[in-house]
């Protein structure tokens, strides 16, 4: 359910506060930009408003989030239809 992934990636992104924990994390959030299946775009969106907030942390973040291959499910959130993935995706 969309709450039940609400709460997943606010867990995740509590859990990265922990730098051990970061890379892990950074490529759960990048896995779920990619399910369009039970929680569809609402889990998009939540792990793209996630990894925004892990974005604007750190250049380490940054760099993990490249790494992870974060810019392609980015960019196709942005070259959807929807406002709410456009705002959360820049």
């Amino acid at each position: 359910t969309s709450l039940m992934t609400s709460l997943m990636a606010g867990a995740l992104v509590r859990l990265s506060l922990e730098s051990a924990n970061r890379a892990l994390i950074i490529k759960k959030l990048v896995s779920m930009l990619y399910d369009k299946g039970q929680g569809g775009q609402g889990a998009q969106e939540q792990a793209a408003a996630a990894l925004a907030n892990l974005a604007s942390d750190s250049a380490e973040n940054r760099v993990s989030i490249v790494d992870a291959g974060g810019i392609a499910p980015l960019l196709s959130l942005l070259e959807g239809a929807h406002a709410d993935c456009m705002l959360i995706a820049c």
